[in-house]
Order: structure tokens, then C-alpha cells, then sequence
């Protein structure tokens, strides 16, 4: 393995653990000082804004890594206009949403959502801009300020003002709003051409069907125990899937730079060579 592909590793990794630590003191955080009905509201929150993201086509996602990777950056302006169609429906989901529960906590978290849709679910993909263009280093430095002003906004929040779930779900929407736009815009500023790969679209697409059910599942299953047990299973279920996510969040990490540099790869023999070498890794995922 090459040794820009290790360093690239050795960034990603640190990006997982970096947010892992500070995720976890998050987590501590809400779980002690606010009451599991509140944090249920904001999940619930959070569960709906996944659920309509998939108007979005998430699919693009998934492939913008890999046609960056092969000098195709056209791809990401290609993406915009129809992921900005889609979020006209969600932000009309979520705006209803907010209407339905006006004048309660519940219904300032939605119009909030409502307001930061687009940079929460579309500009949030400079993640994904920047794994094709095997910047790994910067994910690192941009996730972990996200990850280190997240944290102490919740510390000054929760116990130096001692305010509740409205301030604190509006200061972490409020802090991802002005990350993720900036971000994003710096991010686009380094992409070099407009070419754009046929197939990128439909191929774009077809991912997004395929993973509709599965991006559906999980924000379904919090919607429906919030109507069914309240807002605090909803909380208790956060908990849960935070914690059994992180075991195979680190393996993902290992595979990001290599996947990368397999799709760059131009010679059949030297992504077959790669293919085995990762072949243990990603038996762990």
C-alpha cells in the first residue's frame, strides 16, 4: 500500500476518533441534563429531515466520490439542480410540519429544520467532494471543528446557561447552517474542470432507488416509535445506534482512501491488485 494512501488512512482514521471522543462527551452531555422526552423531540426532529432528504437523490452521494476521483468535476453541478428540486419537498414537509405543531417547541424545531434543510442535507456533501478528490486532510480539520464547536455549544448551552432542548437543537442547527455552507462553497472553489461523465445522472439515480428503502428504514422506525411509546424511546433508540454504529464507522474509515484510489486506478491489474489487498479489511465491515 502506497504511502500517501497510508497518510490518507492515518487522516480518516483520526477524523473517526476525533469525533467518536467528542460525540461521546456530546452524548453525555444531553443525556444529563436534558429529560429523555426533550431529546426524543429533537431526534424526532432529526428522524423527519432524514426521512425527506431522500427527495434530495442521496444517491449522489454515493457516486460523487468515485466520478471525482476520475477527473469528472462537472459531476457536483450536474448534482445540484436536482438535488435543489427535491428539497423543495422537504422543506414543505418540514414547514408543515412546523405548522401542525405551532406555538410549541416541537414546531420552532421544525421551522428551524426547515430554514437549514439545504445546507444540512445538500451542503453537507463537501465530504463527499472532498473524498474524490482524496483531500483527506481537510475532512480532518473541517469535521473535527464541526465536531469541536458541536461540543461546546451543547457544554455552554446545557450547564452554563442551563437552557433547555429549543436552544440547544437551534444552536447545533445553527452551527451545521454556517459550517456547512461554508464548506461547501470552499470546497467547489478547488474542483479544476466541468467535465462530466454520460452516466453519471442515471447511474446516480439508480443508487438512490436502490437505497430508498434502507434510508427509509431507520428515520421510519423513530417516527413510528415516537407516535407508538413517545419521544422518549425515540431518545433511548438514538442512544443505542450512536454507540453500535462506532465499531464499524472505524473499519468504513480504513476503506474511504483505498476505494478512492481504486477508482482513480486506470489499469485493470492495478484495481485487482488493490481488491485483494483490502479483501481483509473489508471482511470487518
Amino acid at each position: 500500500m502506497s504511502s500517501p494512501t497510508k497518510i490518507s488512512q492515518l487522516y480518516s482514521i483520526s477524523t473517526f476518533l476525533l469525533q467518536a471522543v467528542l460525540g461521546l462527551l456530546t452524548m453525555y452531555l444531553v443525556t444529563r441534563y436534558l429529560d429523555p422526552e426533550d431529546l426524543g423531540v429533537y431526534r424526532y426532529v432529526v428522524a423527519v429531515i432524514s426521512l425527506v432528504a431522500v427527495f434530495t437523490f442521496p444517491g449522489f452521494n454515493k457516486t460523487i466520490p468515485g466520478y471525482l476521483s476520475k477527473n469528472f468535476h462537472g459531476s457536483v453541478s450536474s448534482s445540484m439542480g436536482l438535488s435543489l428540486k427535491g428539497s423543495v419537498i422537504g422543506i414543505i414537509v418540514l414547514a408543515i410540519h412546523g405548522f401542525y405543531y405551532n406555538g410549541s417547541m416541537k414546531g420552532v424545531l421544525f421551522y428551524a429544520a426547515a430554514i437549514v434543510f439545504i445546507p444540512y442535507v445538500i451542503f453537507s456533501r463537501y465530504e463527499f467532494i472532498l473524498q474524490g478528490l482524496h483531500l483527506f486532510k481537510k475532512i480532518f480539520y473541517f469535521k473535527g471543528w464541526l465536531s469541536i464547536l458541536q461540543f461546546f455549544s451543547a457544554f455552554i448551552v446545557l450547564t452554563i446557561f442551563e437552557q433547555g432542548v429549543l436552544l440547544f437543537g437551534l444552536s447545533q442547527f445553527l452551527i451545521q447552517l454556517f459550517l456547512f455552507t461554508s464548506f461547501y462553497f470552499y470546497t467547489i472553489s478547488l474542483l479544476s474542470n466541468k467535465k462530466i461523465d454520460k452516466e453519471f445522472i442515471n447511474h446516480s439515480k439508480t443508487i438512490t432507488y436502490y437505497g430508498v428503502v434502507g434510508r427509509i428504514i431507520l428515520p421510519s422506525l423513530q417516527i413510528l416509535l415516537n407516535s407508538a411509546l413517545g419521544p422518549e424511546s425515540v431518545a433511548l433508540y438514538f442512544i443505542s445506534k450512536k454507540i453500535s454504529d462506532m465499531a464499524s464507522n472505524a473499519t468504513h474509515q480504513l476503506m474511504k482512501p483505498i476505494s478512492m484510489n481504486i477508482s482513480s486506478a486506470s489499469n485493470a491489474s492495478d484495481k485487482y491488485i488493490m481488491l485483494k489487498k483490502i479483501m481483509p479489511i473489508s471482511l470487518l465491515i
